[in-house]
């Protein structure tokens, strides 16, 4: 496990409170196999020495996390959802279409989501 000042040891992370919290109520378990799944890097850029912030889709009830992604990668994915849902720019954001890698880690995020939660199991 790479030693990340985010991800200090085995037996604990300071972002319990962000895993844990409601939209995503992740055990740390489930946020452990996310951070193995990205390989402790971003999953759009690839960056391995920043922060990982947990993505989700703001259109869903659900909010389900699609994965983890570096704060500019973050930043990106506010305007390619505005884009998609048809929102209005505001503070900043521009709407735009996905970059390769952004549609890459879109589409990767959707096979996850429909493997945990088929169509039928989400309303």
């Amino acid at each position: 496990m790479p030693n990340r000042p985010w991800f200090p040891g085995d037996d604990q992370h300071r972002s319990c409170y962000t895993h844990k919290r409601a939209p995503y109520r992740l055990s740390c378990g489930q946020f452990r196999l996310m951070l193995e799944t990205a390989e402790y890097a971003c999953e759009i850029c690839g960056r391995e020495d920043q922060k990982l912030h947990i993505d989700h889709d703001h259109d869903r009830p659900t909010r389900w996390p699609r994965g983890l992604v570096c704060s500019g990668c973050n930043k990106g994915l506010k305007c390619v959802d505005s884009k998609r849902h048809g929102h209005l720019p505001t503070r900043g954001i521009t709407p735009r279409e996905p970059t390769e890698a952004e549609q890459r880690y879109l589409s990767r995020a959707e096979e996850r989501r429909l493997a945990c939660w088929p169509p039928d199991a989400v309303s």
